[in-house]
């Protein structure tokens, strides 16, 4: 049978990750009406925060079976913050996950920067192996 997934051995099916939405309502309820996990966005917002972009990994025939939103905001010791919450299924369910780029231990997360026509509005794809992040909630409960 075709499948637009990639195999390992380790991990079993890998589902193709889609291009970076830029934030809008349209493309968040695209994502959301075509995915098997719930898409979570904090609301409202802390105060200088704001979403920069959302993904999700799957396809057109299964629909998303990961997703991913993307904040910035003002890190409270100085500069800029960064956070990643994503949305997999488990071995329990599905599960949020909070992801923090640069944290330490942090070797797993590849960024590549994408060339884009608007220069204002930077963007990247991310990969994750074996990524270090922290369970939002309960395994198996976002639902």
């Amino acid at each position: 049978m075709w499948t637009s997934a990639w195999h390992c051995d380790l991990h079993g099916e890998i589902a193709p990750l889609a291009p970076a939405r830029l934030p809008s309502r349209d493309g968040l309820q695209l994502l959301a009406s075509h995915t098997t996990v719930p898409v979570w966005l904090p609301w409202p917002l802390p105060a200088g925060w704001l979403v920069s972009g959302f993904t999700g990994a799957g396809d057109e025939r299964t629909g998303a079976r990961a997703s991913a939103v993307a904040l910035s905001g003002p890190n409270p010791l100085g500069g800029p913050a960064d956070l990643l919450i994503v949305a997999a299924h488990t071995e329990a369910g599905p599960a949020f996950f909070a992801v923090r780029p640069g944290s330490a231990g942090d070797t797993t997360l590849t960024r590549t920067a994408l060339k884009t026509l608007d220069l204002t509005r930077p963007m990247a794809t991310l990969e994750f192996s074996d990524t270090p992040a922290t369970l939002i909630g309960t395994a198996g409960a976002a639902e």
